[in-house]
């Protein structure tokens, strides 16, 4: 059982924990748990039918981190990885790891705007990509980012398609990532050996394993540095005993993409400390096919969203679907648990919701839920604080940890906070105080127990289906159309999403412009997700009298300006 020291006064909880913290890196506990379970399933990829134990794995990564230096990387140098969620995925990450290279995880749904970004901060030298899935033409979007910025022809050493090989692209070496896949040079691969026998004499505290971008406020977003140690510990903590029970026997359905943490950490090092199989049914979520998989594999863990839930329920697999008897534990992150959407998976496919909040920057997972949790705590809390982890709630004006009971920001300090924004020492100066703890912006009440309650967003973030979207950002996309002057961006409430992006536009002056037209500019030009789904011409704001756009009042508007799923 966790141990919680608790202080009924004030806001501020901290746990000990029955495993103690891990001081390897990632390639160290791979080879402890291939030693360990050589022949078992370490996943299957349910759409191509590809499966490998965790010898297989442990070779071919080899092979690969060593084809990663032969093509001319070298060790504390950045790879992107973009894609949806194929094999080559969790391959590039492990194998980056063994190279001694720091993973870039871009977003798949990134436009070349976007993409541009992140490969300049990073100062990326080689990406992996996909060609074309779904809607997203990963190939052309490169060859449109190469031509507006040919300083990248330069930087990038090489692009390595996902089962395809092309010629040379604006200037940058391309080839297929099945080469990485062949023999690779003794050489190479001793020089694999060599930087992870380096890296273990470090303990992995200060190696840099991944970098994520989060959404940033002022419209740039930030690349999370995330550490072997950071992610290691977060992902042994949230499967321990204490918390999601996760065993060797486990099969987990890994619905939630891998460029999320909730992806690449609490999926694919769940499998590395505890030595689990993955399921992953598709590139991208599909409810149908996520249920084949679940019952072909026996999933006996579901990872998701609330929304993914909510479409499993809906999905006309659902009457045909037998669930194990022994029942189902889901992870569920992103926001709070409705009632009835918990009552209905535990009638309909007899599973036990876990739900867990975190942060990119908390490597993610800050509360989580136990096997003890009641359902009121369940459905109306995000659960109680990680163990190795402190957490306090503080006045936003004084920065004072406010009495039990009262609203103030999470505060996270341990383990699982990040090394501070790539390159932007001063971004990472205003979330991260000079006693270490982590500012979250997020408003919350703690109470006796230490479970803590999400009451608000102290920077008007929107959760939409568990992907954030801040107002700024898209904003200043909307900004970018010629016939837009002005543009407020807010969250409106949805039904099956959680939140909807809503967005009120000025024109100027003799422009004409309908909101269909802006929609279309957005998907061509933005994330998909960032799209605002209503939009309004108007003359003017609401405004407070000091002038400033009264946001609150655009939210109440929203409810009959437009036909909102609630």
């Amino acid at each position: 059982m966790q141990k919680i020291s608790r202080r009924f006064v004030k806001s501020y909880v901290s746990a000990r924990a029955s495993d103690p913290l891990i001081g390897r890196t990632i390639p160290q506990q791979q080879r402890i748990i291939t030693e360990k379970f050589p022949d078992r399933e370490i996943y299957v990829f349910h759409s191509t039918k590809s499966r490998a134990n965790f010898e297989d794995f442990e070779v071919r990564t080899n092979q690969i981190a060593a084809g990663f230096l032969a093509a001319g990387l070298k060790p504390g140098e950045c790879i992107g990885i973009w894609s949806p969620n194929h094999e080559e995925w969790i391959e590039t990450q492990f194998a980056a790891a063994k190279a001694g290279l720091v993973l870039v995880n871009v977003n798949p749904s990134y436009k070349s705007a976007e993409l541009a970004y992140v490969l300049k901060m990073c100062g990326i030298r080689a990406l992996v990509s996909d060609t074309f899935y779904n809607r997203q033409p990963y190939e052309e979007i490169l060859a449109k980012t190469l031509i507006d910025n040919p300083q990248l022809s330069t930087q990038l050493k090489f692009v390595s398609y996902i089962g395809q090989n092309f010629d040379e692209l604006a200037g940058v070496r391309t080839f297929s990532f099945d080469n990485f896949r062949s023999d690779q040079d003794s050489s190479h691969i001793n020089e694999v050996e060599n930087i992870i026998a380096s890296l273990l004499i470090e303990r992995g505290s200060c190696n840099r394993a991944l970098i994520k971008f989060t959404s940033g406020t002022t419209g740039s977003p930030k690349g999370a540095t995330l550490s072997h140690h950071n992610i290691l510990n977060n992902a042994m903590q949230s499967s321990s005993s204490e918390r999601l029970l996760t065993t060797e026997d486990d099969v987990i359905l890994v619905n939630t993409p891998f460029y999320h943490c909730f992806g690449c950490v609490m999926a694919n090092l769940f499998m590395l400390t505890r030595g689990c199989k993955l399921v992953i049914p598709a590139p991208t979520f599909n409810a149908e096919v996520g249920l084949d998989a679940a019952q072909a594999e026996g999933a006996t863990v579901w990872y998701g969203t609330p929304t993914m839930f909510v479409d499993l329920l809906a999905s006309p697999r659902r009457s045909s679907f037998v669930a194990p008897q022994e029942g189902i534990r889901g992870l569920m992150a992103g926001s709070i648990c409705p009632e009835q959407l918990l009552r209905d998976l535990d009638q309909h496919y007899n599973c036990k919701v876990f739900v867990a909040y975190g942060t990119t920057e908390n490597s993610p997972i800050t509360f989580m839920t136990t096997n003890e949790s009641t359902f009121k705590q369940r459905t109306t809390t995000v659960g109680c604080v990680m163990p190795h982890t402190e957490a306090k709630l503080v006045d936003t004006e004084h920065g004072k940890t406010v009495e039990m009971g009262e609203k103030g920001e999470i505060c996270i300090r341990g383990p699982c906070v990040f090394k501070g924004y790539f390159n932007e020492p001063e971004k990472t100066a205003e979330v991260v105080d000079e006693d270490g703890w982590y500012h979250t912006g997020d408003l919350a009440t703690m109470d006796e127990s230490g479970y803590v309650k999400i009451v608000g967003r102290a920077k008007d973030m929107i959760i939409r289906g568990g992907e954030n979207i801040y107002p700024a950002e898209v904003e200043s996309f909307l900004l970018k159309h010629p016939a837009v002057v002005d543009a407020q961006v807010v969250g409106v409430p949805s039904k099956r999403l959680g939140e909807e992006v809503a967005a009120y536009v000025r024109l100027a002056s003799g422009a004409e412009l309908t909101a269909d037209e802006l929609k279309q500019y957005g998907f061509e030009n933005m994330t998909h997700w960032k799209v605002p789904k209503y939009i309004k011409v108007v003359e003017e704001y609401p405004l407070t009298v000091t002038g400033k756009i009264r946001k609150v009042e655009l939210r109440e508007n929203a409810k009959n300006d437009f036909k909102l799923d609630i």
